[in-house]
């Protein structure tokens, strides 16, 4: 099939016609923008969440330290409370932490985001009336509630192209929530 990296070419001999859009803005100068509204999840902040656990952290070892404090002020021999409260509301700080190191990692590897089924998108884009082919399929984290989506999709040179892009980029972002679609 013929298609084009970013160029302005048609290529009228093929029975299919590539569908080229670069930061979201169609050749006859067309913005394709679809606003979603944000959910109160999505407005969410990986650093907002930290700082949070943070200071709940922060609580619960101070809470060990009272404990551990009470029960050494009215059981002198019990001095070994001390460090085994210390340990044990640092182990419930470390546990609550790992959710958000996976998040932050995910975010930083750029991994596919874990609410997304590559399949299932892929399935939903050549699914939709006038698509021959989706090809170069890519999906990544941008951050904890943002994702990326970048893909070629081959036309039929039936269809209209750019209806096509405005269609699938509305259905990417309303269908699956993704903030950036580069087709």
């Amino acid at each position: 099939h013929g298609h084009s990296h970013g160029g302005h070419k048609k290529h009228e001999s093929t029975k299919s016609s590539p569908i080229s859009n670069r930061s979201s803005s169609l050749e006859d100068g067309y913005e394709s923008r679809v606003e979603i509204g944000e959910s109160a999840k999505e407005k969410e902040n990986i650093n907002v969440r930290a700082a949070f656990i943070h200071v709940i952290g922060d609580f619960f070892q101070s809470l060990g330290v009272l404990v551990a404090a009470l029960i050494i002020y009215y059981k002198p021999n019990y001095k070994l409370a001390d460090p085994i409260c210390t340990f044990l509301f640092s182990i419930l700080v470390l546990v609550t932490t790992i959710n958000i190191l996976k998040e932050a990692m995910n975010v930083l590897m750029e991994a596919t985001p874990r609410q997304l089924d590559f399949n299932q998108v892929k399935t939903s884009l050549q699914g939709m009336d006038g698509v021959l082919k989706v090809h170069d399929l890519r999906m990544w984290s941008l951050t904890t509630s943002r994702t990326a989506i970048s893909a070629h999709i081959v036309a039929d040179t039936d269809s209209d192209a750019q209806r096509l892009l405005r269609r699938a980029t509305k259905m990417l972002k309303t269908q699956f929530t993704i903030s950036h679609v580069t087709l």
